[in-house]
């Protein structure tokens, strides 16, 4: 078979599995030693020296204060446009877009420029929620139920 070209970010937890077979945090805590290992060898004598095998990460900044998005990028409420990585876009934040999506803060990579969506995670009933704004979900109130005329 032939292998895929392309690259792509790994999880820790995918790390883990891939180089040393373990699954769950006897994997992630395996990828962070490698990684901790990767990240400070050198193959000169000082920490000036380049790295054996250079790493990349994304650092994500919320340099566009103000932005949120519809985490749809077919939504129904935004211009049709294939390149679009996101749906409707929004100046004041939001639970979720006109078409129904979740709305989260749009986020940079500093390093490459990638659009990323940001937002916290919760998992309620087995099912992982994120909005963009709300460490605290259980606090969200719960949808009202519609009053009687």
């Amino acid at each position: 078979s032939v292998r895929s070209t392309v690259t792509r970010p790994m999880t820790p937890a995918e790390w883990g599995l891939r180089v040393f077979g373990l699954e769950g945090e006897k994997g992630r805590e395996a990828a962070a030693g490698l990684m901790r290992a990767l990240a400070s060898a050198r193959v000169g004598p000082d920490d000036s020296s380049p790295a054996p095998l250079p790493m990349r990460m994304h650092l994500f900044f919320r340099n566009l204060t103000g932005l949120w998005a519809c985490a749809d990028p077919a939504c129904s409420a935004a211009p049709r446009d294939a390149s679009r990585p996101v749906g409707k876009l929004y100046v004041h934040p939001k639970l979720r877009c006109d078409c129904g999506s979740t709305v989260l803060d749009v986020v940079l990579c500093n390093a490459c420029g990638e659009v990323y969506l940001g937002g916290y995670r919760a998992r309620d009933e087995g099912v992982i929620r994120m909005v963009h704004d709300q460490p605290d979900l259980e606090r969200i109130p719960s949808p009202a139920p519609f009053a009687k005329a």
